[in-house]
């Protein structure tokens, strides 16, 4: 779960000033919003390309050809890659959030690529805009309910959110080690999947709150500049997508079974 709450903090002197808290919320919030435009536009044109690279021969001829085959090697190639750098740019991001001389829009921006090129295969795979659209709606009044509650909360919810993510790795530990078990009583699968659906959920509830708390809590403190204002809008970034992904999955299964 790729959630910027657990990146390393970053390290700046407790300098106390005046801020205008809407006006910096109002930036981090701005920032998010450009990473997620990058992501959009990246993730739409690349699985177009995509889509019709693989799928355009076999929607006339009905089978795949070989110019189909290598646009569907080369793609998966490409995620890959991706997904290594994605990686790799997440400590570069984490680099440059603790050095306030160092910009950290590159590593941001190229993540938000990254994250695009990731994303596109909901596209290439077939999930409808109507979906998506819905399913973006969905996240965005979901992260905005969450956020409103971690933000005014006046309750530190870091311990719970620590609590929930213990418990998901012992749920996701069990999950690996009982694939034998899943193999010879596939209901105990099926049971596995209703509770790992569950404790992520929740998890993910927790675990929003909390980063909203502690963005109040940067923001309360004054201790702003440009790379703090992103590394708020990279934790808003990032939980608004884990948010967007599991709710798209959902959706995309449920009209799948009509």
């Amino acid at each position: 779960m790729a959630l910027a709450s657990l990146s390393p903090q970053t390290e700046q002197p407790e300098i106390a000033k005046s801020v205008n808290s809407s006006k910096v919320l109002a930036k981090c919030f701005g920032y998010m919003a450009i990473g997620l435009l990058v992501t959009a536009v990246v993730s739409f044109l690349v699985g177009y390309l995509f889509a019709n690279l693989i799928f355009k021969d076999y929607l006339f001829t009905g089978e795949f050809t070989e110019a189909n085959w290598n646009a569907m090697i080369a793609y998966f190639v490409i995620m890959g890659v991706s997904f290594v750098a994605l990686m790799i740019d997440s400590f570069a991001m984490s680099r440059a959030l603790a050095r306030p001389n160092r910009s950290a829009w590159p590593p941001y921006i190229i993540y938000a690529v990254l994250m695009g090129v990731f994303l596109s295969s909901f596209l290439v795979l077939g999930i409808d805009f109507a979906t998506i659209g819905e399913a973006a709606a969905i996240s965005a009044v979901v992260f905005g309910v969450l956020f409103l509650i971690g933000y005014f909360s006046k309750k530190d919810l870091n311990f719970l959110a620590y609590i929930g993510m213990a418990f998901l790795s012992i749920v996701s530990l069990f999950g690996l080690f009982g694939f034998l078990l899943f193999l010879f009583v596939p209901t105990a699968a099926l049971i596995y999947n209703l509770i790992f659906t569950f404790a992520l959920a929740i998890v993910l509830l927790v675990v929003i709150a909390a980063d909203a708390y502690n963005i109040k809590n940067i923001i309360a403190r004054g201790q702003m500049n440009n790379n703090i204002a992103l590394y708020c809008a990279f934790t808003m970034y990032s939980d608004f997508i884990v948010i967007f992904v599991r709710i798209l999955y959902v959706l995309a299964i449920a009209k799948s079974r009509d």
